[in-house]
Parts: structure tokens; C-alpha cells; sequence
């Protein structure tokens, strides 16, 4: 229930919760009153809401950033999972922590017995709002957040702000993602790479090299309390640096040319399956000079460069294909493989390949991109007797357009189909072939 009343200078209104368990009253006064304090003595959510909520996501942020910015990362985190902005609930300290008596809002008892700590546990996940200057990395309540995020293994989204529109970095692909591939002819995690594409770079590199031990406070006793309590209670800090760098380490490696030993370094490190989008030379390289292992790889794009001039894609080829296949025998966590072959790579690269797609018992999606290249019915047969066993695959997308595959290759990857009883979705591509009826 609200009252409302004049009083000199503007309008007053009360408002009295509908939770039994809360006493409190408050009141917010526009303009001026004899007998008020003339200031609203309850947080903003309070205001708004008559009656406690859960919410379904816990933002950390740095209060610093424009709030416009900070209101379009939010706009972001809703479009990239389709979420209704009317229903979806987002906590933020500032909004649902009564400012006007943070003290004791805020307990005398520790971080863990906070409101930030309370309304974690609630929350399905979480929205990490990274300001320009990443100072959010820098602040130790939004490292203790981190920590807990970490230790509770809730879904974390990093959303930024540039040029007045908000960018998003997820770990996997969104529902976004999935309804752009539902109208494409390219798959979810090809939407997901595109999407992540305008994230900064210099964030990203903050990012890399998170210490959220060194962050902040604002007041030197709080510092003391934070970094006592994740040390003791929580297992240190560790787990949340290394899911800041792993981020940032994935999403440097998809922007091309920093797959170096740092990255590669994060990679191995990694408290969690990573995924790895490169290109093929730079794949190559980071496995002969830094030691580049797929133990640990989830998710593994290899994507083409730029088109040279006189046309060629510049690629995968037979060489860097037979180093992946290598590579790829380690790979026992793989549940995502996409390969863009470039113009030079032939039957021998897609045999090094096949032969180590049997090894891959847990993959669920596979892509090869082979459209002009110079693969044949011996790459097509070889993909073929690849794909058999795999009993895990969902969904297989082959491009053969504009090579020299014919109804013998065609026959040799139907044949490769039979059994996979989990099969969802297949695309085969073979415009400009010489696959006729009989393939």
C-alpha cells in the first residue's frame, strides 16, 4: 500500500511492505517537509517491490561505469538469451542494498552472512559488468563475488559496453546463437564466434591477467576481512583467476595472432573444458613452439584467413590437417569439432583427420568445411569410415561444394551415417560436384 500527501515544495509517499518478517517502513519525499527527513530511508528494490523476490541473475559491476552503459549491458545479457526485460530479475547492490544504512545492511558477521553472499546462492547465475577501464577486476567485493561465482560453479556472462551498444562473452552459445543457426546454414557455435567478435581487445587483455588477491577497497579493514574469508572459507582465490584468464585466454586465441605461450599457458591451466577457435597456421605453431595440447579441449574451431589474392582460402592443408589429427588423439573431451580446409589441402590431410575421429568417443558435433579444396573421393571415403561408431554425434555438417567427390565418396559417407541413433540434424553439401542419383 502507498500513501501519498502534499507537503510544501512536492509529494510525499509512504510505503509499507507486504512481508509480515520485515517491520520496516520507509519513505520517499520528492521536494520538502516540516516534519521529514526529507531523504528516502530504503533501497530502491524496497521501493519497487512490495513484497521480497528471488532474483534470477546476480550482477557484480563497478559502480563507476555511466549508468547508460551499465543499463545496455543489461539490454545485452537479456537479447543474447532471449529473455523478457519486463520479468526477468537482476540484482545489483546498489539498487537492492539500503544505502541510507549500508552498515548495517551489510552485517557485522563477514562476507559469507551478506547480502551479496545471500543473493548469489539464490541467483541461476551471473552478469560480470566490465567497465572500459576493467576496473571491476580491480575491486575486491567484485572479487569476492568472482570467488563465490566460481566456487558455486554459476554461469557467468561478461558484458561491456562500446559506443552506447553492449557486447556479451559466454562460454557456450546462448539462445541467440541457436536461433540465428535455425535460420542459417552455419551451426550455433559459428553464431556464437561472430557474436563475440566486437568484445575489446584491451579487456581482454586485462582480463589475462586477473590477480583478484591484489584487488581494492574502500575502506582497508573490509580489504582484510574479504581476503581473510576467501583464504579460509572459500579456497583462496585461484579457482576465480583462472576462470577470468581462461575467458580471456579463449577469446584472444578466436581474434587472431595472440595464441602465444601465455594463452596457451591459461589453456593448459584451465579449471574447466575450454574451447579453442584459431587459425590453422597459428594452431600449428602453438603446438610446435609452446606445446599446444587438446587434453583439456571441449570445443575446437579451426577457421580459414583471408582470401589471398588470387583467390585461394587460405587454410587448412594437408600438412597442418595431419597435425591437428595428431593432436587430436588426446583430445578425449572433444564434443565440438568445426574445420575450414583451405584451397591446398587434399585427401592426405582429411585421412589424418578420419583416422583420428574414431578416437573421439565423446564428440556430439562435427563440421568440415572441404568447399574448394582439393579433397576427392579418397577424403570423402576416409570421412566416411571416420564418422562410424561415433554413437555420441548430434549433428554433422559437410561442405564438399565445388570439388572433385563423386557418388563413390557420396555412398562412403551415407555409409559412415548408419547406426548413429542420436543423429539430430545433417547437412551435406555437394553443389558443383559430380555426385549424381547414385550418391
Amino acid at each position: 500500500p502507498t500513501t501519498e500527501w502534499r507537503v510544501p515544495g512536492g509529494v510525499a509517499y509512504r510505503k509499507d511492505t507486504e512481508d509480515e518478517s520485515t517491520a520496516r517502513r520507509w519513505r520517499y519525499v520528492r521536494g520538502t517537509a516540516k516534519h521529514s527527513s526529507g531523504k528516502f530511508t530504503g533501497s530502491l528494490a524496497e521501493m519497487l517491490c512490495s513484497k521480497q523476490r528471488v532474483p534470477h541473475w546476480f550482477v557484480s559491476h563497478w559502480w563507476g561505469e555511466a549508468v547508460l552503459d551499465f543499463v545496455m549491458c543489461l539490454k545485452e545479457h537479456c537479447d543474447t538469451f532471449k529473455l523478457d526485460a519486463a520479468e526477468v530479475l537482476y540484482w545489483v547492490c546498489a539498487y537492492a542494498n539500503n544505502q541510507t544504512r549500508i552498515t548495517h545492511e551489510l552485517g557485522t558477521e563477514g562476507p559469507l552472512l551478506s547480502p551479496f553472499f545471500k543473493a548469489l546462492e539464490l541467483a541461476q547465475g551471473a552478469v560480470l559488468v566490465l567497465d572500459s577501464g576493467a576496473e571491476v577486476v580491480r575491486r575486491m567485493w567484485c572479487g569476492f563475488e568472482n570467488v563465490v561465482i566460481a566456487k558455486q560453479k554459476k554461469p557467468v556472462v561478461l558484458v561491456t559496453c562500446v559506443d552506447g551498444r553492449g557486447t556479451a562473452l559466454t562460454v557456450e552459445p546462448t539462445p541467440v546463437d541457436v536461433a540465428k543457426a535455425i535460420r542459417s546454414t552455419f551451426p550455433a557455435p559459428v553464431h556464437h564466434f561472430e557474436r563475440q567478435k566486437g568484445f575489446p581487445l584491451e579487456s581482454l587483455q586485462t582480463m589475462r591477467v586477473t590477480r583478484l588477491q591484489t584487488a581494492q577497497t574502500a575502506l582497508p579493514e573490509d580489504r582484510v576481512m574479504i581476503t581473510e574469508t576467501v583464504q579460509q572459507e572459500l579456497g583462496g582465490f585461484e579457482a576465480a583467476n583462472s576462470q577470468m584468464r581462461l575467458l580471456a585466454a579463449e577469446n584472444l586465441a578466436a581474434k587472431g595472432g595472440y595464441l602465444g605461450e601465455t594463452v596457451v599457458r591459461e589453456l593448459g591451466a584451465a579449471v574447466r573444458p575450454f574451447n579453442l577457435t584459431c587459425r590453422a597456421a597459428e594452431f600449428e605453431e602453438a603446438v610446435e613452439r609452446y606445446n599446444l595440447s587438446l587434453r583439456r579441449c571441449a570445443r575446437l574451431y579451426v577457421t580459414r584467413g583471408p582470401t589471398s589474392p588470387s583467390g585461394a582460402l587460405q587454410g587448412l592443408d594437408d600438412t597442418k590437417a595431419a597435425c591437428i589429427g595428431d593432436m587430436l588423439g588426446d583430445a578425449a573431451h572433444l564434443a565440438v569439432l568445426r574445420l575450414a580446409g583451405g584451397s591446398d589441402v587434399g585427401n592426405i590431410g582429411m585421412i589424418a583427420i578420419s583416422d583420428a575421429l574414431r578416437t573421439l568417443l565423446q564428440l556430439q558435433q562435427i563440421s568440415l568445411y572441404l568447399n574448394r579444396t582439393k579433397v576427392t573421393d579418397g577424403g570423402a571415403i576416409a570421412i566416411g569410415n571416420g564418422l562410424r561408431g561415433l554413437e555420441q554425434l548430434q549433428q554433422i555438417n559437410l561442405d564438399f561444394t565445388l570439388t572433385q567427390v563423386t557418388d563413390g565418396g557420396a555412398i562412403a559417407i551415407g555409409n559412415g551415417l548408419r547406426g548413429l541413433e542420436q543423429l539430430q540434424q545433417i547437412t551435406l553439401q555437394f553443389i558443383g560436384t559430380q555426385v549424381a542419383d547414385g550418391g
